[in-house]
């Protein structure tokens, strides 16, 4: 029979493992709650994927309006179970705001992608900030747009 401060400890054990693998997907932003994702081609002609949070659902590549963009260097098949660095001098791809008048500024930070599913949904989320005081962080689950690019 057990004691009931072992009992006490079992449920606080138990209390932390499920907390620990909370798996629920983050909340998008407030100000950008859709999203979807697109082939591209990086800067040297090889894969990329541009992923757009929007306020509105998309009905044309680019979305109009105010959005985010994370132009990303690396195949979809790369993405699944990594973070990312975007901006300054990375490597690994860019972001930027695009408000509605069509003003670019540049942000940096992390994007991670969590899953890549079976249909090219992108999930994940990202954590992006600009000099100014605009940032962005939050999930997301971005629909994937088929487009034919010749890259390379």
């Amino acid at each position: 029979m057990f004691s009931l401060p072992r009992i006490h400890h079992l449920a606080f054990a138990v209390a932390l493992l499920a907390a620990g693998c909370d798996s629920s997907p983050v909340e998008p932003p407030s100000e950008f709650p859709f999203a979807s994702a697109t082939p591209e081609c990086d800067p040297t002609d090889g894969p990329a994927i541009t992923i757009f949070l929007t306020r509105d659902t998309l009905p044309a590549l680019p979305p109009g309006g105010g959005r985010v963009r994370v132009y990303l260097w690396h195949s979809l098949q790369e993405l699944r179970g990594r973070s990312w660095t975007v901006g300054g001098l990375s490597q690994d791809g860019v972001a930027e705001y695009v408000d509605g008048t069509g003003t670019i500024t540049t942000l940096r930070g992390t994007i991670t992608v969590t899953e890549v599913l079976a249909d090219s949904t992108v999930e994940g989320e990202v954590d992006l900030a600009s000099d100014s005081a605009f940032g962005v962080q939050g999930g997301f689950r971005a629909t994937w747009i088929p487009r034919t690019l010749m890259c390379g």
